[in-house]
């Protein structure tokens, strides 16, 4: 076929995800991992991330900064509501443990359909020692979630639950999270499967 389009219907970025790389949220106009995000206990966040086509992930996780003793977190998926919100659970990493720097992932094994998804978050620490999560630069976010209302000066980019206290993910995501639009945003990546279509 010509172009290498492989049969697709749908020629967005996010439908060509090449095997075996790592994506984060698609609404940031330059995915630079410019900054970090500190992790304050029993705050949990919920990054959008898009699917256009079905597509398949092996991996999730995130980038430690500034790794703490006594620090952990669980990242996961979640279903969309319908009205750009999260809802139902898909997956939770279980126990991603941030006591040294570098990528923690758990592997998962996840086909997942058309859509719009969200990326949850939920760290802990002892209240002394806290990590940082290296994020998205806030700089850099484009408006497919809208600005929550004019003339703001960033538009929407994730929610944040406080509290929403640390341990499994909850199924659903809790209700009444704040919409923020203008902190960096939690990078947390998803791998795609290297899989014969």
């Amino acid at each position: 076929m010509p172009g290498g389009g492989g049969g697709r219907d749908d020629y967005s970025w996010e439908s060509v995800r090449c095997p075996d790389r790592y994506y984060s949220s698609n609404i940031t106009g330059n995915e630079s991992l410019g900054g970090f995000v500190t992790v304050v206990k029993d705050i949990g966040w919920a990054m959008p991330f898009l699917v256009p086509c079905q597509q398949s992930f092996d991996r999730i996780g995130i980038m430690v900064a500034t790794a703490k003793p006594n620090s952990e977190v669980r990242v996961g998926i979640y279903e969309d509501d319908g009205q750009c919100y999260p809802a139902n659970l898909v997956v939770d990493s279980g126990v991603l443990f941030t006591n040294t720097i570098g990528l923690k992932e758990a592997n998962i094994d996840e086909l997942l359909d058309a859509g719009l998804y969200w990326l949850g978050f939920v760290g802990t620490n002892d209240g002394v020692n806290k990590q940082n999560i290296r994020a998205l630069y806030r700089i850099y976010m484009s408006p497919q979630l809208g600005w929550p209302s004019p003339p703001a000066s960033y538009p929407a980019q994730n929610y944040q639950k406080n509290p929403m206290a640390y341990g499994a993910l909850p199924n659903p995501f809790p209700a009444g999270a704040t919409i923020m639009s203008s902190a960096n945003m939690l990078a947390i990546f998803l791998r795609k499967k290297n899989a014969v279509p």
